[in-house]
Parts: structure tokens; sequence; C-alpha cells
């Protein structure tokens, strides 16, 4: 016969740790979760990932890049387009839109207003 825990003490102090390691693991999973932005800046286009055209663009241009596996996935995104410019907008795409994209399809969309303006940004 085992005894597992011989002690209160012991009991408390595995369930405390048992505790802790539980909640880093969903930290981290929600902190995947979460990540369904995807920034482009200071990134440039790898082999199979789509740049879209941004309307109205800044001298530091903004960029918007939808990754090889964003596009494989099939999922809505919320893209971050900051590129070199010193401030942010996103693009939010649905599901719908990303297949649209993916077989070549046109698609355009409004991205966020930041200090006082927005730009279209045309994929295909």
């Amino acid at each position: 016969m085992t005894q597992d825990f011989p002690n209160s003490m012991a009991r408390r102090k595995f369930l405390a740790l048992t505790g802790a390691g539980a909640t880093a693991l969903l930290a981290g999973a929600l902190i995947h979760i979460e990540g369904c932005s995807e920034s482009t800046t200071g990134s440039a286009a790898q082999p199979g990932d789509l740049t879209g055209t941004v309307d109205d663009n800044h001298a530091a241009p903004h960029r918007a890049i939808i990754k090889k596996a964003q596009l494989d996935a099939g999922g809505g995104i919320t893209l971050d387009i900051q590129g070199s410019a010193s401030h942010s907008h996103t693009v939010a795409l649905t599901a719908v839109q990303i297949g649209d994209i993916k077989a070549g399809t046109a698609v355009a969309v409004q991205s966020s207003t930041t200090n006082s303006h927005s730009h279209l940004v045309h994929f295909n």
C-alpha cells in the first residue's frame, strides 16, 4: 500500500504547484488564441505570401501582407498594416474574403481609422 501524500502540507504544496502549472498552460493557450492579429511591421513578404496594395499610402509606406499559412488556414484574420509608417492601421478580413483572395478574386477592404484617416487595401 502506498501513501500518495503523507501529510496535509505536502498535499497543499502539490495542489499549489499543479494549480500554478495549469494556470501557466492556460495563459499560454490564451495568448495563442488571442494572437489572431498578424503584424506586418518591419516584415517582408515570403514565398507564398500575398501583398495588398494600400491606397493613398505615405512616403514611409504601410504594408498589408497575408501570410501563406493564413491563406491556407482559411479563417478570418486581422492584419496590422503599419509597415514603415509612424502609425498603425488594421484591416479585418473574413473567412469568405480570405477564400476569395486565395482563389484570385479581387477584394478591397477599408482599414481602421488612425490620425483622422484610413486606407483602402486591395488584394489581387
